[in-house]
């Protein structure tokens, strides 16, 4: 089952960190997983230094956009950035590239919208803003009216993709060489088809849920009426099966009378003819 993207309760801001995610467990969380053995020596060590000079430069680079992106930007309702996507951060040009001082970079949204922010060559915040989700040919609007949240399972994907990017040159991150200088970006074409088929799929569990509550419910009132019925015809068994026994012991009472009878006949005949005799000569003697 899949599960929405949960920082941790000490994370207030616009900003956070999912904790979980392999940009997280590498390079963001104060204890970071053990680094493989594969990576130990090679241009990819995150190793202390690089981790620490990661952290702090993404914080600060957090802290020069996050007032202005929270006033500026319109967020739906609960939608927050996602800091261990920023695109700079891990770059097509190498994960040692860091931040190189402030330039334009790009996050993911908790909603799986790309918040852009923007620097001048001198440095200075010229502005961010959140791009709408795009078609799947990045050049039309993609008609989703009801975007969902990601969820941790469809983010560890997306910064699986990121993580690889500086190491197999850019798979989901491209080097933008048409800016001066250059800048790291989304693959736009391949981010929106991934994330339009999360906002379908989606959609479709979220219908078939509504189509599986309107069955429950049917079951549920088929199955009372089921119960009730079934607690009727007991009830009648009962009394059917009470009534069968006060007839069995009824006849049977009848039975040992009948039988009785039967025994006793003559004897019954013989004593009902002696007192006929006794009545008649009463008569006589009182002549």
């Amino acid at each position: 089952m899949s599960m929405l993207i949960q920082p941790g309760p000490e994370q207030t801001g616009l900003f956070k960190y999912c904790g979980k995610c392999v940009m997280c467990r590498q390079y963001y969380n104060v204890e970071p997983n053990p680094r493989p053995e594969w990576v130990k020596g090679t241009p990819y060590d995150p190793g202390p230094e690089m981790r620490l000079r990661w952290q702090t430069e993404l914080n600060s680079y957090i802290d020069k956009v996050d007032t202005l992106c929270e006033h500026s930007c319109q967020f739906m309702e609960g939608e927050y950035v996602l800091a261990c996507t920023c695109s700079k951060m891990c770059s097509s040009s190498g994960c040692s590239g860091g931040m190189h001082g402030a330039k334009s970079s790009e996050f993911i949204t908790s909603y799986g919208r790309l918040l852009i922010t923007h620097f001048d060559g001198a440095g200075r915040l010229g502005g961010c803003f959140i791009e709408e989700i795009r078609g799947l040919d990045n050049t039309s609007p993609l008609p989703i009216e009801n975007p969902k949240p990601l969820t941790q399972e469809y983010l560890d994907i997306l910064n699986n993709l990121l993580n690889d990017s500086h190491m197999f040159n850019g798979t989901l991150i491209q080097l933008d060489r048409s800016r001066t200088p250059y800048e790291d970006r989304y693959n736009k074409k391949l981010f929106y088809k991934l994330i339009y088929n999360f906002n379908k799929y989606q959609n479709m569990k979220e219908e078939e849920g509504d189509d599986e509550e309107g069955r429950d419910k049917e079951l549920a009132h088929k199955d009372y009426i089921i119960n009730f019925l079934e607690d009727e015809l007991n009830g009648i068994f009962d009394k059917w099966e009470d009534c069968k026994k006060k007839l069995s012991e009824t006849q049977k009472k009848l039975d040992t009378s009948v039988n009785f009878i039967k025994k006793n006949k003559k004897s019954l005949n013989r004593t009902g003819s002696k007192k006929k005799k006794y009545k008649k000569k009463s008569k006589n003697d009182n002549k």
